[in-house]
């Protein structure tokens, strides 16, 4: 067995509630799990009592027993227990902190006593299969959210892993870079890596996985194939279906389609009428209204220009937002959204060009100002709190 937890149950300190409680599980070599759960259910905990993590970092009360490869974690440290099993944490910023992403990627490898040769030869593999050539001279902290992931991700892969945690690893990624995530996880396991996946966005990784375990409230709830645990009501665990098995239930059928070619092959072997789909939609329809009456701008960019050393990261950009305006900022990662969201409070100023917010120039209003006026949620908020 790969990893195994016999009545495990653990609270951090300072607390009376248990994050996981008499747990058991078993997880064999070659698996692809994915273990989802609301916020709160254990999730984060498990890949960290995975690892040793629980409790030689985080303290606590650990009871029952968690066996690594055969390794009891209680007994060995964690440098022993990572030449095992490698953690990406949900947060990337909690494991990068070299000042090149070429040095955040050769740290493990040294402190492995690998030669420079093999090091070399590491790297190279990892920045070709995550497309990080252009990314590894930077420092990981002017990275994009998504960036940081990948680098995180290659840092580990780099020390050969046998088994791979991920936790809530398709956080900070855009629809592109989901799929390239998809296709490498494909890849490692194809190379006969353990994968466990934690993740509440089911969509994104059903596919791909064996098993699917369900936590709530510390407890495995839930335990089986993708298919027949989704044929169950896990809205009590707070999961959402994916899309196309929301539809299938909508129209009152029992099975559990994935993806677009499972769902096509159903609707051909029902017999599905086009009017169904059209009545449901006119069922589940949204009136849009008119947008407020404008009152004057709430922002204007012009010609606006953000730069990162030789890096444009801010092209020209024009920009109004009028008052009562609900607007969608979307792009790739490291398309900007970030460095612009940070022009609008302050947080940054423009290289080139203007930008007023509130009628008034950035340059020329501190962002403790701004702030008055401009309210901002990080995308992680361990960064405000």
């Amino acid at each position: 067995m790969t990893l195994h937890f016999e009545k495990v149950s653990y609270r951090y300190p300072g607390t009376d509630a248990w994050a996981i409680h008499d747990l058991d599980l078993t997880i064999q070599p070659d698996e692809s799990v994915l273990v989802a759960g609301a916020s709160g259910s254990g999730k984060s905990t498990l890949c960290r009592a995975s690892i040793g993590l629980v409790p030689h970092f985080h303290q606590g009360q650990l009871m029952g027993q968690v066996l690594l490869e055969g390794l009891d974690t209680r007994q060995h440290p964690v440098y022993q227990l990572f030449r095992h099993a490698g953690l990406v944490f949900q947060n990337p910023d909690a494991q990068l902190f070299n000042h090149t992403v070429e040095a955040e990627l050769a740290y493990g490898l040294e402190s492995l006593g690998l030669s420079p040769f093999d090091i070399e030869e590491r790297l190279a593999w990892v920045e070709k299969l995550l497309r990080l050539e252009s990314l590894i001279k930077r420092s990981p902290h002017t990275l994009s959210g998504g960036e940081k992931q990948r680098v995180a991700l290659a840092a580990i892969l780099t020390l050969r892993p046998r088994i791979l945690l991920l936790d809530e690893p398709f956080t900070h990624l855009d629809p592109e870079g989901a799929e390239q995530l998809r296709k490498i996880l494909r890849l490692i396991r194809s190379k006969g890596i353990t994968l466990i996946i934690v993740e509440h966005r089911l969509h994104e990784i059903i596919t791909d996985v064996d098993r699917l375990i369900v936590l709530h409230q510390g407890k495995r709830k839930m335990d089986g194939s993708p298919h027949a645990v989704l044929s169950e009501d896990i809205s009590t665990y707070g999961l959402n279906l994916p899309p196309l098995v929301r539809l299938f239930r909508a129209l009152g059928w029992g099975q559990t389609p994935f993806t677009v070619q499972e769902a096509l092959r159903e609707i051909d072997a029902n017999h599905l009428s086009p009017q169904v789909l059209l009545n449901l939609r006119e069922k589940n329809s949204i009136v849009v209204g008119s947008p407020p009456s404008a009152v004057g701008p709430m922002v204007e960019a012009e010609d606006l220009w953000c730069h990162y050393k030789d890096c444009a990261i801010l092209r020209g950009v024009h920009l109004r937002l009028d008052y009562g305006e609900c607007v969608a900022l979307i792009g790739r990662n490291g398309a900007g959204k970030t460095t612009l969201a940070k022009h609008l409070n302050g947080l940054l100023k423009p290289d080139q060009g203007s930008l007023k917010v509130l009628g008034q120039d950035t340059r020329r209003i501190s962002a403790s100002k701004l702030a008055q006026h401009v309210g901002f949620a990080w995308q992680n908020p361990n960064d405000q709190l």
